[in-house]
């Protein structure tokens, strides 16, 4: 990459000008927050006032996690939200992410004024999101509206089906695994429908397994495209560009589940990858985990004693799909043993595996309680 420095946002502002007359336009700019004189939100502010340089994607660093700076971010269409101290490959990341968000966008002449960047969705997509997992859909939704997309939320299939007689959307997320009515028996019912009221919304199902025949079971079941969770952006808008262009991908997408897992119960180095370097949302996502996971634990130890092992089962998916979007390597593996068992009725090593998973979650909460306190810090 070509790169250009300013020491400050009217540098920066007199750096953008020179290459719309010189040449050549920068493809980016990535500027501190704290700056003085002008900090980062007025230098895009002024960027986005330009007839020339408007539309440039920003990735924004910062080293606070202040109040209301993500919605900021929104208002001023800032592509990217990066916390310092800078991790190469969280920044890299973002901007190879921002770049090819932009590269179909024409470039503009220079003598063209620049349409002002539209921040409020409604150049997105309205998105049905059917997910009954707390962590998984609040992860998602914030990812989506991230990217200037309006997000309509249900926790099981018959609340999908109820909003979409209330409301018209453009595509549906459709978790596979859920109570009351699961995934596919939502989308089939919403095909069922389409074959009397016309029309076919696009579906994309989500599913914690890559199992073979589980593509195919999605695609009977009236899916048109089929991604693995947990859903990494770029996976997610792959799918939605291949449904816009007519295509159909041949495989799942593969999303790095196999992780190899470090002394570290918790890699957030992958974590902020996860969620595009956003700290304020990963904290959300921490905090809402922190909550539910003993919940879940005392969950999964009842169905135990119990010998239940629908809710076992069920109960246990909950948990290794929380920890697999935390990257949270240890339990999300524990999770899936216990998972296992109780879907195949061996319960031989419920027990062992159990207490196995009891200490990967003790030591994941105690890394992330130091987490989170560092960064709200």
């Amino acid at each position: 990459m070509r790169v250009e420095t300013a020491k400050s946002a009217a540098e920066a502002l007199a750096a953008l000008t020179r290459a719309c007359i010189r040449g050549p336009r920068f493809a980016a700019v990535i500027s501190d927050l704290q700056m003085p004189e002008m900090d980062g939100f007025e230098l895009v502010e002024n960027i986005r006032r330009s007839p020339q340089f408007g539309e440039i994607p920003v990735l924004l660093l910062s080293s606070s996690v202040q109040q209301g700076e993500r919605e900021r971010c929104r208002k001023l269409g800032i592509a990217a939200y990066v916390a310092k101290p800078i991790q190469p490959s969280e920044l890299l990341d973002a901007i190879l992410s921002v770049l090819s968000m932009h590269a179909s966008k024409p470039e503009l002449e220079t003598t063209e004024a620049a349409t002002p960047v539209q921040t409020d969705g409604r150049q997105g997509m309205k998105v049905l999101l059917a997910e009954d997992n707390l962590v998984n859909r609040t992860l998602a939704k914030r990812l989506l509206e991230k990217h200037g997309h309006a997000v309509i939320v249900a926790e099981n299939g018959r609340e999908a089906l109820k909003a979409l007689e209330r409301e018209s959307v453009d595509l549906v997320l459709m978790d596979v695994q859920m109570p009351e009515m699961d995934g596919l028996e939502a989308m089939a019912a919403i095909r069922e429908k389409e074959k009397i009221s016309g029309g076919r919304i696009p579906i994309i199902a989500l599913t914690a397994h890559a199992m073979k025949g589980d593509r195919e079971k999605c695609l009977e079941a009236g899916a048109d495209d089929y991604l693995t969770k947990p859903i990494h952006t770029a996976e997610l808008f792959e799918a939605v560009d291949r449904l816009k262009n007519g295509k159909v991908s041949a495989t799942p997408a593969a999303n790095g589940n196999a992780s190899v897992p470090g002394a570290s119960a918790f890699d957030i180095d992958a974590a902020l990858r996860h969620v595009e370097g956003d700290r304020e949302l990963l904290d959300e996502i921490v905090r809402i985990f922190s909550d539910d996971c003993p919940k879940t634990m005392a969950e999964i130890q009842n169905s135990i004693r119990a010998a239940d092992l629908s809710v076992l089962e069920r109960a246990a998916h909950a948990l290794k799909g929380a920890a697999a979007n935390l990257c949270a390597t240890g339990v999300t593996r524990s999770a899936a043993d216990l998972e296992h068992s109780a879907r195949t009725g061996d319960l031989t090593q419920v027990r062992d595996q159990f207490r196995a998973l009891e200490t990967a979650v003790e030591q994941l909460l105690h890394e992330l309680e130091v987490i989170s306190r560092k960064v709200t810090s």
